[in-house]
């Protein structure tokens, strides 16, 4: 097999998986044989709370500081570029994790990942106090 076969085999193999991966199927890699999802996240209330923790500390966090960070839900507010992680593995809200709290923006309500990168985003657009649920209070953890 010459190298343009091959790669049109490759490319005929990622349309396919893609093809899997969009409507929403488990697949397998024809490649390299691994099993590959594409991942629905939505901000949670927890992860609003870790990103009020990052704006109102008055030093820098560590994954370990905050609120339930052993599921790591932390780190995947990156995917709508709300939080980043410094080199010296400490955690900070960005302007856009800010605005949001704040309730000045909206962002997708899905980040839709494969391999820890965004594929795409939903067309629906949430703000914080839809993410908070009915069990917390907006104004009192603003306050």
């Amino acid at each position: 097999m010459n190298f343009w076969d091959r790669a049109l085999s490759l490319a005929a193999a990622r349309h396919t998986l893609m093809q899997s991966l969009n409507a929403g199927e488990m697949s397998t890699c024809p490649c390299c044989e691994q099993t590959v999802f594409l991942y629905a996240r939505r901000i949670t209330g927890t992860m609003v709370r870790q990103l009020a923790q990052m704006c109102f500390s008055n030093h820098p966090l560590r994954s370990r500081d905050l609120i339930n960070s052993h599921g790591g839900d932390h780190a995947k507010m990156v995917y709508w570029g709300l939080v980043q992680q410094d080199e010296e593995g400490f955690w900070h809200a960005t302007v856009d994790g800010r605005d949001f709290l704040y309730d000045r923006i909206d962002v997708p309500e899905v980040a839709y990942v494969y391999n820890r990168k965004v594929v795409r985003f939903s067309d629906e657009h949430v703000s914080v106090r839809d993410r908070m649920g009915k069990r917390f209070n907006y104004e009192e953890m603003m306050g």
